[in-house]
């Protein structure tokens, strides 16, 4: 069986949306029906963007202050492993005149990846779960931007300063989650981690790189070793990225690692064009 599910995967600045497109385009161009998403997209089948996560007291708390929203708040929820589910990101886009921006903060604060450890782990393992059951009825070929592997090292290793076994289990969970639809990974490679984030921060608006450099530095990881500023995200990118590399190597899975430190977009295409023919042409 030809894969399924197409992970893209790499520390910012190494092309994953650019490949994640070249995929996408080469495969269409086969025939094949394919389904792209993007990182930051509310709409994701198996991540959570934009999602917050109320216990049975913050939910009642929630509407009691907000009588006047209650029956929009109500129907927007979904019950989740005990928790009421908010998809704020979503019903923003849906609905940008008639979202409640006063209750912004407040969905903020109880997003998914804002939760301990533990509890994101079970949630999100779990939505990857009714993605996987979904997408084994057809025939997409789904393509995922940095959630795989992405995800779970932030917010363990980076968020919460996490020894590395504990991360690690957190991503094969979600392997052995995907194996019905036999994953393909594509790693894209940096052999100079500061001067990829050089170059990204060139390329991003201030607002982009505040929040960057604070959530790398200011939590986990960062905090603990007093990093600060530019320099001190490289630093916790270069942590990232030896662990990225280690769980690549230990991940029973289809992969291949591009290395695109001279960002040569023909170079890229042409290694890519490679990698699918074995799979959706010849049929490894």
């Amino acid at each position: 069986m030809f894969p399924r599910l197409i992970l893209i995967e790499g520390l910012p600045g190494g092309g994953k949306t650019r490949t994640a497109r070249i995929v996408s385009e080469k495969l269409g161009d086969m025939g094949f029906p394919t389904r792209t998403y993007f990182e930051g997209n509310p709409e994701h089948p198996a991540d959570y963007e934009g999602v917050a996560a109320y216990t049975a007291p913050d939910f009642a708390r929630l509407l009691r202050e907000n009588q006047k929203l209650m029956d929009i708040i109500w129907n927007r929820a979904k019950s989740k492993n005990d928790y009421h589910l908010i998809f704020y990101a979503r019903w923003k886009r849906e609905d940008p005149e008639g979202f409640p921006e006063e209750l912004l903060p407040d969905f903020q604060k109880r997003d998914i990846y804002e939760l301990p450890f533990s509890q994101n782990r079970g949630l999100v393992c779990s939505r990857w779960e009714e993605f996987t059951k979904q997408a084994e009825k057809g025939d997409t070929i789904f393509i995922f931007e940095c959630c795989f592997i992405q995800n779970p090292v932030t917010i363990g290793q980076v968020k919460y300063n996490l020894g590395r076994e504990e991360v690690i289990d957190y991503v094969f969970d979600l392997s052995w989650t995907v194996d019905s639809l036999n994953p393909l990974l594509i790693y894209l490679d940096q052999k100079d981690v500061a001067q990829s984030f050089r170059k990204v921060l060139e390329e991003r608006p201030p607002a982009w790189q505040d929040m960057f450099i604070n959530y790398y530095t200011s939590q986990g990881y960062g905090k603990e070793r007093g990093l600060k500023d530019v320099e001190g995200a490289i630093e916790v990118l270069k942590a990232r990225q030896r662990l990225e590399r280690e769980i690549y190597d230990r991940l029973p899975i289809h992969k291949f690692k591009i290395n695109n430190s001279s960002f040569e977009p023909d170079r890229l295409e042409k290694a890519l064009g490679s990698i699918l023919n074995l799979f959706f042409v010849e049929g490894i």
